[in-house]
């Protein structure tokens, strides 16, 4: 074992010296709420958490870097469990306004330049293990929403180019385990503003979106509220779904989405 690699361990090991490195490489503002950082390889982060019982834990084989963590308000909880890797642009990564709100990364994640945004109270994001993401926002406002992605899911955002998942109205988007996502996509459980009739009665309330196991959404494709897709569907770039499609191993395609292709799967890899 070389001298850095010894020094890191034992500071690692010790409990004082890691909290005292942990603030020296990042600005923590937290007064009355619990920040429980276990890894010094956590740098050049901006912590801000204000109001009450707030908790920010990132477990002692994760960390992030170059995140700004911004909460306010009482009993939200971000927690990042083991061997999970958090990269940012110096920018807010973790933005949290309301109550009872809780953010959950799994074990094995790798997140870059990914953005969480609640605005509201009682909202849950749920990350299961193994998930790759990069640059995608989550964005919630209002209360009791919910978003739960299942484990091994990849999302390919780009630059210029990012994923969009919106909620609101306590909706809830549920993408099960080993999906994909291409870059230019937009998810979206709500129109965000109200489409009424002649007599002023709201006609476009919220919907909640499915997403089955192994799915494929390709590119620039745009999936609105009440879209359900059954397990091994593949999303033809470019396409708009507003439908539910219950028949697995089919291709969707068109604006609006219709069935194209029956009896197929994919691979991500060239076979």
């Amino acid at each position: 074992m070389n001298m850095k690699a010894y020094m890191i361990k034992k500071i690692q090991s010790n409990a004082v010296l890691r909290k005292c490195i942990i603030r020296m490489t990042n600005k923590i503002q937290a007064v009355d709420n619990q920040v429980q950082i276990l890894n010094i390889h956590f740098k050049k982060n901006l912590i801000i958490v204000q109001g009450d019982s707030n908790w920010l834990y990132c477990d002692e084989k994760s960390y992030m870097r170059h995140c700004h963590v911004c909460i306010d308000g009482n009993n939200n909880i971000v927690e990042i469990e083991t061997g999970t890797e958090i990269y940012g642009k110096d920018r807010v990564n973790f933005f949290i306004k309301g109550k009872n709100n809780r953010i959950i990364v799994g074990k094995n994640c790798k997140l870059r330049n990914t953005c969480f945004f609640i605005e509201g109270s009682n909202n849950k994001i749920k990350f299961e293990n193994g998930i790759s993401s990069f640059e995608v926002e989550f964005h919630i406002e209002q209360n009791n929403n919910c978003i739960h992605i299942g484990k091994r899911t990849t999302f390919h955002g780009r630059d210029s180019y990012p994923i969009h998942i919106a909620l609101d109205e306590g909706s809830s988007i549920t993408i099960e385990e080993d999906c994909m996502f291409s870059n230019n996509i937009q998810i979206r459980t709500t129109d965000s503003h109200s489409i009424v009739d002649m007599n002023g009665k709201r006609l476009n309330y919220a919907e909640n979106i499915r997403i089955g196991k192994h799915c494929w959404i390709g590119l620039g494709c745009i999936l609105l509220k009440g879209t359900n897709l059954a397990s091994n569907t593949v999303v033809a770039a470019g396409t708009v779904c507003t439908s539910k499609f219950y028949q697995e191993n089919c291709i969707v395609a068109g604006n609006p989405a219709k069935i194209v292709k029956q009896n197929i799967d994919w691979n991500r890899k060239f076979v």
